[in-house]
């Protein structure tokens, strides 16, 4: 299998889908992500400091760092993305050319998933990608879709 690319909406008939809900598919545990942009809204309650968690990013050319847990954590932690650039690289293979996972947030409208070759064995049997429901709260609530490569969800 080649790579395969995900587009799909931020709001739709399903309900909203957060950065949570996109880790939630993707198979990140031996994976070292690298924020290289994000412009987001974090929960009111999270604490997060956003202006510093941009000031942060563009202080790392490369990404700032961030383990699997670090990532979903923080992910937990923001309402809604803006825009975003996430790679996920293996550590034996750190090249931010070729990330074995991408995840782009455009404009709080979509998300754009691209999982390389290595990454995508990791897809159901059939080669889909199961996205799950989420609420803003970030509970799931059923398996909403079930996503071939090229889809584009509406």
């Amino acid at each position: 299998m080649d790579d395969a690319t995900f587009r799909i909406p931020m709001h739709g008939v399903g309900g909203f889908v957060s950065l949570d809900a996109i880790l939630a598919v993707v198979d990140g545990a031996s994976l070292e992500w690298h924020l290289v942009d994000i412009r987001a809204i974090a929960k009111r309650e999270s604490g997060v400091d956003v202006l510093q968690l941009e000031e942060d990013v563009r202080a790392h050319p490369g990404g700032l760092a961030l383990t699997d847990a670090a990532l979903r954590a923080l992910a937990r932690q923001i309402d809604q993305v803006i825009d975003c650039e996430i790679l996920g690289l293996r550590a034996e293979r750190p090249d931010a050319s070729t990330p074995d996972v991408s995840i782009v947030a455009f404009d709080s409208t979509e998300w754009i998933v691209r999982l390389s070759e290595a990454a995508s064995s990791r897809l159901n049997q059939d080669g889909r990608l199961t996205l799950l429901d989420v609420d803003r709260a970030g509970s799931a609530r059923r398996e909403a879709r079930s996503l071939a490569d090229g889809d584009i969800v509406r």
